[in-house]
């Protein structure tokens, strides 16, 4: 049980309107989405810099060359009111999909989802747990979890059914399980609540990006369509009292003390004014049935809400454990991940069913000191959410330019990390390994070269005079155009971004999902997904891993990350043992004078990293290569420097720099009365 009872931090993008047209198409590509407020200054531009981090501060400049910029976005014409808006289908960037396909098995899903996921560790359950559902979508991955966990706890109540009393048992039997219950409400509420996001036209390629909130009137609706539907709600709630009995700070939920109701009217629900008549004036605690919480969804709205700070605010979280998790421990961990802490702040100002639009700004709403739902920015370079009235009046803020990537002033551009120059035989030349999230064809061929590094990225080794034995890595399969996630070696003639400019070609992918489909027939858990589509529209996990070489293998991250074991087993899901391997990552070497030359050599050249850039490629290999790293390429070899006097060092003395004896050949061990070159001294060890 503890096994399948897993969290997911729900996280939704979200983005007045044009009359309809029935002309309107779908808006299909690659976009870069700047605020309207900072198009003056050409800043503004929206960057994915990690999951569930997103800035609105990039400017033009910068975002040419930055990949998180660039998004894919799918949207559909819809009506609403009579007005035009689009509901999007797809958002995703940097392999984090916002939407994304949902899937018609639920159970399935979630099953998927927990593989290997330790809860014992926290921290691994919570980054193995994102991995996963940054590629099925945050949005839909949600509403699988929802649906799952529903579930998943009414069959465990299942088992308390069985402990209570036969009168309560007669009193409660609807002749169907908690378990079946659930199914039934997963179908007629859960499958139908609107998890999307939209966008609303204002001008060309302007929008306002909105998603409306939950309420709960199809949760009190369906509770109150029928006794059935009652009673199998008392029976799970009657289950829970018996559970909960005894667990210190756990009480059924039907208890809302003095200060919970003070904080429901700072809500704006006077809970006194409607349900006086459950309160206990000696206590000042109300006691409300579950038929008063259920039946009146703004009650059970604010009851939901009362929950969610109680289990995630560790001040208030009960200091108790069930199936293993303490509450409280839980409660301390969520609070180290700012989304979290941001959700906390959301809750008091968010009403039931409000229209939330996107902002560029954090807001107060004067009362609600870190409400992002409000009136007054702060003036932070970060998103805020505004209530419809609100995001009006904030003008600029609420609106996005969504700005197809071209080839003239929208471009994305390579910019080189490793260069090779005055390097004997060959041309100057740029290079990037990269790893990114689209697709890329040149726009000049004869200024831009793209190398595969998934076949076979091998290591090879040479021995030279001077430098000893090098490692050097193979390339080969020049590409044409380069597809979506594919470690490669991207190679200009210039460093000038103009001359390095890629085109992006849209083309459909795994994961693609139309949120309206012709089929209204719901499949298990209430999808309604055609069965010619169900495997185009679900999100198979894209492997991370390249293909192998005998002694090296190349993988790509989207994100920066730590380059330590835990960062790539739990972030990226790569299998890999850094005691005895490292993670190199391409940069330049600036080599001594050629001895062919007499110039200076600068040669790309992977050396261990701690740390890994964004949609950088790079090669795990064996530990301590010589020379620190591997060549791209066989490395030139290179003069060792005059020296022409003798000094006397301590092996105490000695600096952690490159040594070298009279043959010119790089050492690791020294022996006393030896002769070496250091730093272009001769010196002599005692």
């Amino acid at each position: 049980m503890k096994k399948r009872l897993q969290t997911v931090i729900m996280a939704a993008a979200v983005a007045v309107g044009l009359s309809f047209s029935a002309n309107a198409e779908s808006i299909e590509g690659y976009f870069r989405v700047q605020s309207a407020l900072g198009s003056a200054d050409g800043s503004g531009y929206v960057e994915v810099r990690g999951p569930l981090t997103t800035a609105p501060d990039v400017m033009k400049q910068d975002a040419f060359t930055k990949a998180g910029t660039v998004m894919r976005l799918r949207a559909f014409p819809d009506t609403y009111d009579g007005k035009l808006r689009y509901k999007i289908g797809n958002l995703s960037c940097q392999g984090i999909e916002l939407f994304g396909a949902p899937k018609a098995d639920y159970v399935a899903a979630i099953q998927e989802i927990a593989t290997d996921i330790n809860l014992d560790d926290f921290e691994a359950a919570a980054y193995g747990i994102q991995r996963q559902a940054r590629e099925i979508g945050y949005i839909s991955t949600g509403r699988v979890i929802v649906q799952a966990l529903f579930q998943i706890v009414a069959e465990r109540l299942d088992e308390e059914v069985r402990k209570l009393p036969q009168d309560v048992k007669d009193k409660f039997n609807t002749g169907e399980t908690l378990g079946d219950f659930a199914k039934r409400f997963n179908q007629d509420v859960s499958a139908n609540i609107d998890l999307h996001a939209y966008l609303e036209p204002v001008a060309e390629n302007q929008y306002r990006l909105y998603f409306n909130w939950i309420d709960c009137a199809g949760v009190s609706e369906f509770y109150l369509a029928n006794e059935q539907n009652k009673k199998s709600f008392e029976l799970g709630f009657e289950c829970m009292r018996q559970y909960m009995n005894g667990k210190d700070g756990l009480g059924s939920g039907e208890t809302i003390d003095s200060a919970e109701a003070k904080l429901w009217k700072q809500w704006g629900y006077d809970i006194d004014k409607k349900y006086h008549d459950c309160l206990d004036e000696s206590t000042g605690i109300y006691t409300l049935t579950y038929e008063k919480i259920f039946a009146d969804h703004e009650v059970l709205y604010n009851w939901l809400k009362m929950y969610i700070e109680r289990f995630l605010d560790p001040a208030k979280a009960p200091n108790a454990e069930i199936l293993g998790i303490n509450f409280k421990d839980f409660a301390a961990e969520m609070q180290r991940h700012a989304i979290m802490q941001g959700f906390l702040k959301y809750i008091p100002s968010i009403q039931e069913g409000q229209k939330l639009y996107l902002t560029s700004g954090r807001f107060s709403d004067g009362v609600n000191e870190f409400s992002t739902v409000g009136d007054m920015s702060d003036g932070e370079a970060r998103f805020g959410l505004l209530g419809e009235s609100q995001a009006l009046a904030a003008g600029n803020a609420a609106i996005w330019n969504v700005l197809p990537i071209d080839e003239t002033d929208n471009y994305f551009a390579i910019d080189a990390v490793g260069h090779r120059e005055n390097k004997p035989g060959e041309e100057n030349g740029h290079l990037i390994a990269m790893y990114v999230d689209f697709p890329m064809e040149p726009v000049n061929a004869d200024k831009i070269s793209f190398v595969s590094m998934s076949q076979p990225a091998q290591i090879q080794n040479t021995t030279l005079d001077n430098l000893g034995n090098i490692e050097y890595v193979v390339l080969s399969d020049a590409l044409t155009t380069v597809p979506r996630r594919t470690a490669v070696l991207i190679e200009t003639k210039t460093t000038e971004l103009a001359d390095n400019i890629v085109r992006i070609p849209y083309m459909p992918q795994d994961g693609d999902y139309d949120p309206v489909v012709n089929n209204e027939t719901p499949l298990p858990g209430g999808f309604i997904v055609s069965d010619e589509e169900v495997t185009e529209q679900y999100a198979a996990n894209m492997p991370l891993a390249m293909a192998a070489g005998d002694n090296a293998v190349s993988y790509g991250v989207l994100l920066n990350t730590p380059a330590t074991e835990t960062a790539l087993t739990h972030l990226w899901g790569i299998d890999t043992d850094l005691s005895t391997n490292s993670v190199y990552d391409l940069t330049t070497r600036e080599d001594k004078k050629s001895a062919a030359t007499g110039e200076t050599m600068r040669t790309p050249w992977f050396t261990e990293a701690a740390t890994i850039p964004a949609n950088h490629a790079f090669v795990i290999s064996s530990k301590d290569k010589p020379e620190g790293g591997i060549s791209v390429g066989a490395p030139a070899d290179e003069e060792p420097e005059v020296a022409t006097s003798v000094d006397e060092i301590g092996v105490d003395d000695m600096l952690p720099d490159v040594i070298y004896d009279l043959q010119g050949r790089k050492v690791s061990t020294t022996r006393p009365g030896g002769i070496y070159i250091l730093n272009g001294k001769k010196i002599m060890i005692r």
